[in-house]
């Protein structure tokens, strides 16, 4: 993971920058993406678990331990859009048992439409997480698993949906940023880059902190607090209440989506199309996603089998992870 690894992965064009969306070919996409992860261990997280392990009893738990953990999370984190997934918000327990996800920001698939390199991918499933199945299909093994998550989150769709629309009532307060990007296309929000990795982590409690602070917060106070800042923009796109009551719903509305089984793919391409941030470059997105599909992309629900093969296969796509903002390493 050194510098000139990371700096390969980057050579896709601007990373503020749409064009290289569609500039960007794929066999150079390929050959900066494979630059990047070259001389990485590939089995590097896989071995870590077995380190921390003093038998052949305990490694074998402590792999299935963290097998489940992403499973858990990757299907849960793909039904409440929770994006971001980079290194630093995944925190491996001390025991190798297992990791905790942290950083909840970017969620209900705010990453897709508000970064300005959309996260195209549902989850995190890269080269070491596969990884730590070895000498078995990770692949295959995880899809497995997600297939009975989707199978008893559907059994409580009905109860997921209506703890959800407490956000319709009472939306959180990062809602009406959001909302008023996504609506108007206000510039969109910066990436960090790899010389701001030590500063966050110095600021994890003060986010933390100030994250509680927030969601004590009165909406209300928020949305006037926001609508004075972006008086212009409001006037020209709407009020900041109309954005953030159509924001909400369109949360939900994405939700009951995951639930009823519609192709993640066809999910994605539908949020890129509903973002003034990302519409400019939707067609090349489309483009990315589609052709990953082979070119077309079932409209009509899936069964939970056949839903999660497409999240697995959605998530490991090679083309998709070449085109990752870089601080996200997606080659690890």
């Amino acid at each position: 993971l050194n510098k000139r690894a990371f700096e390969a992965a980057t050579a896709f064009g601007n990373m503020k920058s749409a064009a290289y969306y569609s500039q960007t070919q794929d066999k150079k996409a390929e050959q900066k993406y494979n630059e990047a992860g070259h001389g990485l261990p590939p089995d590097l997280l896989r071995s870590a678990i077995a380190a921390q392990s003093l038998t052949p009893q305990q490694y074998l738990r402590a792999r299935k331990i963290f097998m489940n953990d992403i499973v858990t999370f990757s299907t849960v984190g793909y039904l409440l859009g929770i994006g971001d997934r980079h290194l630093q918000n995944f925190l491996i327990k001390t025991d190798g048992e297992g990791f905790v996800p942290i950083d909840f920001g970017y969620s209900f698939d705010t990453s897709v439409q508000i970064l300005p390199r959309s996260e195209l991918v549902p989850f995190r499933l890269t080269p070491q997480f596969l990884s730590v199945c070895s000498p078995m299909n990770g692949a295959s093994l995880i899809t497995d698993g997600i297939a009975e998550c989707l199978t008893v989150l559907r059994s409580y769709r009905r109860e997921i949906m209506s703890v959800l629309s407490t956000f319709v009532k009472e939306p959180l307060a990062s809602w009406s940023h959001f909302a008023l990007r996504i609506g108007t296309g206000l510039p969109p929000e910066e990436q960090k880059g790899d010389e701001s990795m030590e500063e966050e982590e110095e600021e994890d409690v003060e986010v933390l902190r100030q994250a509680k602070k927030r969601r004590r917060s009165n909406s209300r106070a928020v949305r006037t607090s926001l609508s004075r800042s972006s008086t212009s923009s409001a006037t020209n796109a709407g009020s900041v209440e109309d954005h953030l009551s159509k924001f909400s719903r369109q949360r939900l509305e994405i939700v009951k989506m995951k639930l009823s089984g519609y192709h993640p793919r066809k999910i994605a391409v539908d949020l890129c199309r509903h973002s003034k941030v990302s519409e400019a470059y939707a067609d090349d997105l489309e483009r990315l996603l589609i052709d990953g599909a082979g070119g077309k992309v079932c409209k009509d629900p899936l069964p939970c089998e056949d839903q999660a093969a497409a999240l697995v296969e959605h998530a490991t796509d090679p083309v998709l992870l070449q085109r990752m903002y870089a601080g996200w390493m997606p080659w690890v």
